[in-house]
């Protein structure tokens, strides 16, 4: 006795299943993200409030208002000292916190101080795996079973970051937009600083070439080596970002107040020899003109 039946692969999973499948590629992805965003919240909320004057100079930063309000996929680079490390993660926890209050999808690598302090050795391909995972967990519209299924086998056979990022676009593609946050701090090696921020460049690219309609904004900071300076791609030297240290924007500040000071005091002085002068020549007139009246050849 036999029988035959069609089996729908195409049919959706529910949120246990969608975990179940997801739990397979756990074990190959370093970076837990939502711990790392966990333990850098604690820490923000724990430390000196001093390190918010810096990050509110990023908030108000010309070049993250563009960043934000352009249309399309963009890519900024946030270069600081090791002074302003405390600013610059509380910035990125900023950001990503800000997204999922308003509810637009994030993905996010961060480095967290109190976990990663004798953390393995990370690769750009660890760096995409976890990026990938949080896109598969997020884009609803690919929790299909057949899809999953496939993707979580591409994954685990892939090799190299640029797999993993051709990967990653795929998996994105089909959102309206997507924001990433990476903190490249992760990586120890200048050479994978480097090739991870060229990489997202090529995924706008071939986004745009598959004709995606997809909006991709990623962050990415740097605040121990000058990984940005070095870059000789100047198109990424083009979208790199100053972040100043607490102690630095206040000398800032306290540069332009007295250069507004000093300004004022000037303007001041020049309008009171202005004014001085106009009396002057006035005077000088009245004089002229008293002593001169009636006198012809030297003669009254």
């Amino acid at each position: 006795m036999s029988s035959s039946a069609k089996l729908n692969t195409a049919q959706r999973l529910t949120e246990f299943q969608l975990k179940q499948v997801l739990d397979v590629l756990v074990t190959d992805i370093k970076i837990d993200h939502t711990a790392g965003l966990k333990s850098l919240s604690c820490g923000r909320r724990h430390r000196h409030k001093a390190g918010d004057i810096a990050a509110q100079h990023l908030h108000h930063s010309h070049e993250l208002q563009e960043w934000t309000s352009s249309d399309g996929s963009r890519l900024l680079l946030i270069r600081s000292g090791y002074s302003a490390r405390f600013s610059v993660r509380d910035f990125s926890v900023d950001i990503i916190q800000t997204l999922q209050t308003a509810k637009i999808p994030t993905l996010w690598a961060l480095k967290s101080p109190m976990r990663d302090g004798h953390s393995v050795s990370l690769s750009n391909v660890d760096v995409l795996r976890s990026l990938i995972y949080q896109a598969l967990c997020l884009n609803s519209n690919l929790h299909a079973e057949n899809y999953i299924a496939a993707k979580v086998a591409a994954i685990r056979d892939g090799v190299g970051s640029g797999v993993m990022l051709d990967i990653l676009g795929s998996i994105l593609d089909g959102m309206r937009r997507v924001y990433i946050i990476i903190d490249i701090e992760l990586l120890n090696s200048l050479e994978e600083k480097t090739a991870l921020s060229s990489a997202f460049l090529d995924l706008f690219r071939k986004l745009t070439d598959h004709g995606s309609t997809t909006m991709v904004k990623v962050v990415i900071v740097s605040y121990t080596a000058n990984a940005f300076i070095k870059m000789h791609n100047e198109s990424l030297r083009s979208l790199v970002v100053r972040a100043y240290a607490p102690a630095e924007v206040m000398r800032m500040k306290r540069l332009s107040r007295k250069s507004l000071h000093n300004a004022d005091i000037n303007q001041r002085r020049g309008v009171d020899r202005n004014s001085q002068m106009h009396k002057l020549l006035l005077r000088g007139s009245k004089e002229s003109s008293t002593s001169g009246f009636g006198v012809v050849d030297g003669q009254p």
